[in-house]
């Protein structure tokens, strides 16, 4: 018989029920906690987890395969097997998966639901499938009673996509109001770029400019802005010149690949940077970081565009 999970946390500590539990315990820590509790679901959710972490995923598949033979309705199992079906090449397995995990999970899996609703809308952004990565999107955040920065995040790409560029000036702005993060404001910088608002983000770009060491990327949203208005656009090769500067052959910053693949996009040669945007993907770059370089591309069509509108969406909100 299951023992209460009330009293296996009192033995066991508190991390078992984290969705990213990390390493706190370790693999040869949560065997012999295995062995002493066999039918504690979260036990193999963790170890599952490191074992992903070091490059064992058969093993992690087989963890969270008994977490929900223990415990059916389990989604963070169900959320980690679809991400590892997605990586196996399997992304229609995956989401459906998902969405038949959250259609029957049970009400104590409440918390749980904004995280499966990221991972189903990233994974149909993968397959350009965005109206439906949107609607996942705008689903976590509602199931969510605080705003999180991957929906955010999501939302706004699939907006982006869709060619609803003030609606994503405006959400942007909004989730900064709620959630002060640096990152939200720079995906706000570049959603006013992209909806022809750049000369209202310049005074932004500017001050980083001024504040910050390197200077690579803020002098490519710089140069977009002259770009869209037929001006020269010199920051981009003081941008690439820093960018040769700080990459290392032997252990290449990744996102500054990506970052030298922009500017060759922006200079009009799609050729080097389909090449960077290959040699990213190689090295292990991750979804978000490749997304600004995949939407210059000519494999990428752009999105549609807005009619013009009579009132101007609104600026960020002052921080």
């Amino acid at each position: 018989m299951r023992k209460p999970l009330a009293l296996a946390l009192l033995f066991l500590g508190p991390n078992l029920l984290s969705a990213n539990p990390g390493h706190e315990t370790t693999i040869a820590e949560l065997n012999a906690q295995i062995a002493q509790l066999p039918n504690l679901p979260e036990l193999y959710f963790q170890r599952a987890w490191n074992y992903r972490e070091i490059g064992r995923p058969a093993d992690a598949r087989a963890d969270w395969e008994t977490a929900l033979r223990l415990q059916p309705g389990f989604l963070p199992a169900s959320r980690e097997l679809a991400r590892a079906d997605a990586d196996a090449g399997h992304p229609a397995r995956a989401l459906a998966r998902l969405r038949q995990a959250l259609a029957s999970a049970p009400p104590d899996q409440a918390f749980h639901r904004p995280g499966c609703h990221s991972v189903l809308a990233e994974l149909l952004l993968r397959q350009h499938q965005n109206e439906a990565a949107l609607a996942e999107a705008e689903a976590g955040l509602a199931a969510s009673p605080d705003l999180l920065l991957d929906l955010c995040l999501l939302r706004s790409e699939a907006q982006r996509r869709l060619g609803r560029l003030r609606q994503r000036v405006d959400d942007l702005a909004a989730a900064s109001a709620k959630l002060p993060s640096f990152l939200v404001k720079t995906k706000w910088i570049d959603a006013m770029i992209d909806a022809d608002r750049g000369r209202e983000v310049l005074p932004e770009i500017e001050q980083e400019l001024a504040n910050t060491r390197y200077q690579a990327a803020w002098r490519i949203r710089r140069a977009r802005i002259h770009l869209r208005n037929g001006s020269p656009a010199p920051d981009l090769a003081a941008a690439l010149q820093e960018i040769e500067t700080r990459l290392r052959p032997e252990n290449p910053d990744l996102s500054l690949i990506c970052e030298r693949g922009l500017i060759h996009s922006l200079q009009g040669n799609p050729t080097a940077a389909a090449a960077d945007l290959a040699l990213a993907r190689r090295q292990g770059a991750d979804f978000w970081m490749t997304l600004p370089l995949e939407a210059l591309l000519p494999e990428n069509p752009a999105p549609a565009k807005e009619p013009p509108s009579a009132s101007p969406s609104p600026s960020f909100p002052p921080s």
